[in-house]
């Protein structure tokens, strides 16, 4: 990988092991509860129906829209889709022995394209994809999972495997709800950056976008210290040219690439990260480094 400049890889292993071979966890995973009786008034409006493989595109777009905000997220494309629900015999009935089926909803009346869709497998919610804002989309989901749940005689509707920052999770917390997240440093959901100088040339328009975004009228300038090697980049130019400001401020952070890796994704507080170091504008750390919800589906695990 690192002859090929491969800038980052994830992996599902064995605890322990792979700390040896500098991975880390970087994946947290998140549950939301919330009761059945506080969505007992919620109607679904959409139509729901199985999803055929014609469907794909739909889906495809839909996951896109549901992720854009979730850093980690896998980036797939139609091939990728379909060899998934190849691999789990999504649109062939099912697994043997195992209820597994992904159902679309769309409009009743209309031609409009399919609103959401959610993955039902080994009995639970294993993902759902909308647009953010449609509260339509996002009622029908919550009443036809609230529903299975009562089918279930359980009391609690259970929203695993998805970000905080998903458009189903954040509709979902309008309700009485409790959030459990769990974060392993260990084995399951750990990172590695490959090539350190690989990882930032890839990185460094989202760092320059999260800066641009908070509306500071100066140019960074960071210098990373990544296991005694260092690495400077310059942040805000785009910003500078429309706002006219000349202020530079400097940030300068010495870290591990594990570090690195989980103070990019927003897995953990910068702060709580061993061996985070920041000296200069340490403002600078919060609005390049914000926690973010970084998430990985389990569909596409191998």
């Amino acid at each position: 990988m690192s002859s090929k400049r491969i800038p980052l890889t994830f992996l599902f292993g064995l605890d322990r092991f792979y700390l040896q071979f500098g991975y880390v966890g970087c994946l947290p995973s998140y549950r939301l509860k919330t009761t059945v009786s506080e969505l007992a008034k919620l109607k679904t409006s959409l139509a729901i129906q199985p999803c055929e493989r014609k469907h794909l595109p739909e889906v495809l777009r839909l996951y896109e829209a549901a992720s854009a905000r979730s850093p980690g997220s896998v980036v797939r494309t139609l091939e990728q889709l379909r060899f998934a629900f190849r691999r789990w015999r999504l649109l062939e009935g099912g697994l043997r022995g195992v209820a597994a089926q992904v159902l679309l909803f769309r409009e009743k009346k209309g031609k409009r394209g399919v609103r959401a869709y959610l993955i039902w497998r080994d009995n639970a919610l294993w993902e759902a994809g909308l647009e953010p804002g449609d509260e339509a989309a996002a009622v029908s989901l919550l009443a036809y999972l609230r529903d299975r749940r009562k089918e279930a005689l359980e009391r609690e509707v259970i929203l695993p495997n998805l970000s905080p920052a998903h458009p189903l999770w954040r509709y979902a917390q309008r309700f009485n709800h409790g959030t459990e997240s769990s974060f392993s440093w260990t084995g399951g959901g750990m990172g590695r950056i490959v090539d350190v100088a690989a990882f930032l040339k890839a990185v460094g328009p989202e760092l320059e976008g999260r800066l641009n975004a908070a509306g500071l009228d100066a140019e960074c300038r960071l210098h990373l210290a990544v296991d005694g090697e260092d690495h400077f980049l310059n942040l805000g130019r785009g910003h500078l040219l429309a706002m006219g400001a000349r202020e530079t401020r400097v940030l300068k952070v010495t870290c591990t690439q594990q570090a690195l890796l989980q103070m990019a994704l927003g897995c953990l507080p910068w702060h709580s990260i061993p061996g985070v170091k920041a000296e200069g504008e340490r403002s600078l750390m919060g609005v390049l480094f914000p926690e973010a919800f970084p998430i990985m589906y389990r569909l596409d695990h191998f």
